[in-house]
């Protein structure tokens, strides 16, 4: 009787435990304001830029056809905002505080991965998915390689 009572007790302490940890785990997300960097744009891509466009971040799946409708859009910054920091002269680096999609006066505290898309409005309209982008920390960093062109 006394070892299942020991055992009980020790599974007790382990239960007691993990949750502890869980919740931890819960409240410890990041809610820094996110800001996105992206690294080596070329130049003939950042002209496309300097007539307006939008980073829009969406949940994982987003389709090309529901990003150009803005559809799922989560957050974002149009290219337009005064507190986005170029650097460079080509390839060019970005640095873009996000907002939140339904609030455009404050900023997006999310966690977690998401779809990026680029949507440029020079040229024609052209519109890149830099794929999909975990959002753990204050800052984010990705290279502009990794974007693939889905539209024209």
């Amino acid at each position: 009787m006394k070892k299942k009572q020991i055992f009980l007790a020790v599974l007790a302490c382990l239960l007691v435990y993990v949750l502890l940890a869980s919740c931890k785990n819960e409240t410890s997300n990041n809610t820094d304001p996110k800001i996105l960097v992206v690294q080596s744009i070329p130049t003939n891509v950042y002209a496309y830029g300097n007539s307006g466009g939008l980073i829009g971040v969406f949940p994982t799946g987003t389709t090309t056809q529901q990003a150009l409708f803005y559809t799922g859009l989560v957050a974002g910054a149009s290219l337009s905002n005064y507190d986005i920091t170029v650097t460079g002269s080509g390839p060019y680096t970005l640095t873009i505080p996000l907002y939140n999609a339904t609030s455009t006066s404050s900023r997006w505290t999310g966690n977690g991965t998401y779809d990026v898309f680029v949507i440029l409005n020079g040229g024609g309209g052209h519109y890149y998915k830099v794929g999909s982008v975990n959002f753990s920390s204050g800052t984010t960093t990705v290279a502009f390689s990794r974007a693939t062109e889905v539209y024209p």
